[in-house]
């Protein structure tokens, strides 16, 4: 947070982040690592901006998109095999 990276190491294609802060735009780029040990190079960045509170809203959000606008967790998928990987986040 801050600036600083985040690190979220996950064997799956997806992750979700939690606990994000409203009204705040965050950008995030992905490594991946294969079977190998080869790590990827970082992807291109996607920006995104949490909404702001609802106190009355009791329904979860619908799955964001991380083309850009309300974001309340953030998931980045990634296509063919599924390698680890590295989502790196800073905001």
């Amino acid at each position: 947070m801050d600036g600083r990276p985040l690190f979220c190491t996950t064997p799956e294609t997806s992750t979700v982040l939690t606990l994000l802060a409203p009204e705040t735009t965050y950008t995030f780029t992905v490594k991946a690592i294969d079977s190998g040990g080869n790590w990827s190079p970082l992807s291109d960045s996607v920006t995104a901006t949490t909404g702001p509170v609802n106190s009355a809203d009791v329904t979860p959000p619908p799955t964001p998109n991380l083309g850009g606008g309300a974001l309340g967790t953030a998931r980045r998928s990634s296509s063919g095999t599924s390698p680890p990987t590295t989502s790196t986040r800073s905001g």
